[in-house]
């Protein structure tokens, strides 16, 4: 295995907006570069692991904080005027014009988590990605959850307490959900999506798919059964987010890993079995190369 080295720098988007980021790079890199995005108000250095690991075995790996949280944070919370689709259209973009501008002989495959894995075709570069390993990313209309109690609850979040809440703070508090605080314009986005058929959309309803016919690439689904945040049944539907594209869904429980529980946030966890981990190096390995 090389050495590892994670170095912090500055992305800035074509907005000017500054942007904290991580990259990774080896003494011998195999060709490959993958751009992690991060699940909602998750901090890139929840990756720090997982890109470590990635980066031993020759891949250069940049991790980010979208704007609005994390490094990217600028000022306080209630006066950012940030929105999810700033996240793909213009911090997605900055991250991957920087890989492309500063490793051009690199194939470039991305990791998602979560929304990392949504809002792929958001980007303009969504047609230079080689392949796409998506992990917890689930369609995230609120009907798609399989239990009653779990869809209401769901609608209740956003369609009562959001709509409440929102407006008071500013932001959505982390509190409802058992999670970090988000900005006021990614909880409005997210409210929108969620209470939609067509999940993602513009401020009309209308379903918004700017680049995802262009991802024609191989795209991997994991699905975890004991992933309450994105169930299987909705992390299935969301191949129809990618169209063109060539899907492969895999259902894993946490017995497969050999583990009591996984999650929704446990496959990125140092202590993950590694085994999980070369099984998704050697993926992104065969299909970028492909």
């Amino acid at each position: 295995m090389n050495a590892a080295v994670g170095r912090d720098l500055e992305l800035g988007a074509e907005d000017g907006r500054r942007l904290a980021a991580t990259l990774y790079t080896a003494a011998q890199p195999n060709g490959i570069a993958v751009l992690i995005n991060s699940a909602t108000a998750t901090p890139r250095q929840y990756y720090r692991a997982f890109a470590t690991f990635l980066a031993a075995r020759g891949f250069v790996v940049l991790t980010y904080d979208y704007r609005g949280f994390g490094g990217s944070l600028d000022g306080p919370l209630r006066r950012e005027k940030v929105r999810l689709l700033d996240w793909g259209q213009l911090d997605q973009a900055a991250a991957t014009a920087f890989l492309r501008n500063h490793f051009p002989d690199r194939a470039l495959v991305i990791v998602g988590h979560s929304v990392g894995g949504q809002l792929l075709g958001l980007s303009r570069y969504a047609g230079d990605v080689r392949a796409a390993l998506l992990v917890g990313s689930a369609h995230g209309y609120w009907r798609k959850w399989p239990r009653a109690i779990e869809r209401y609850r769901k609608w209740f979040t956003w369609q009562v307490v959001g709509r409440t809440l929102i407006p008071l703070f500013g932001y959505m508090p982390g509190w409802i959900r058992g999670r970090k605080d988000i900005p006021g314009g990614v909880a409005r986005d997210t409210m929108r999506f969620t209470l939609s058929p067509h999940f993602f959309c513009d401020d009309q309803g209308r379903p918004l798919r700017p680049f995802n016919d262009d991802i024609r690439v191989p795209v991997r689904l994991i699905a975890l059964s004991d992933d309450a945040v994105a169930p299987p049944a909705a992390v299935i539907d969301l191949d129809s987010y990618y169209p063109k594209a060539i899907h492969r869904v895999d259902h894993f429980t946490p017995a497969h890993y050999g583990v009591q529980s996984v999650g929704h946030f446990g496959f990125f966890r140092r202590s993950m079995p590694q085994s999980a981990w070369i099984d998704a190096a050697d993926w992104l390995s065969a299909h970028a190369q492909a």
